[in-house]
């Protein structure tokens, strides 16, 4: 499997993060479910390689990215009950 690595470039520059997220007990069992949805503003605009220097520009270079991450999990707690 290829490993995706951030170019120098992106590794130097801060992200601004907005995320919304839930969790709830099943039924009062051990079991969680949750989701989470967050969005990513990057201070650069080379997150995606739209500036590749091969001459092909894509996007808007005009502004700087964004990057959205999303997830469902299911959790189980281990241990004493707490009363």
């Amino acid at each position: 499997m290829p490993s995706i690595r951030p170019t120098q470039s992106v590794m130097n520059h801060g992200q601004y993060l907005f995320t919304l997220g839930v969790k709830t007990r099943l039924w009062g069992s051990r079991f969680l479910v949750g989701a989470e949805v967050s969005m990513r503003y990057t201070f650069t605009n080379n997150l995606d390689g739209s500036k590749s220097g091969k001459g092909v520009h894509f996007g808007n270079l005009n502004t700087n990215d964004w990057y959205m991450v999303s997830g469902l999990y299911l959790t189980y707690t281990f241990g004493a009950k707490k009363m």
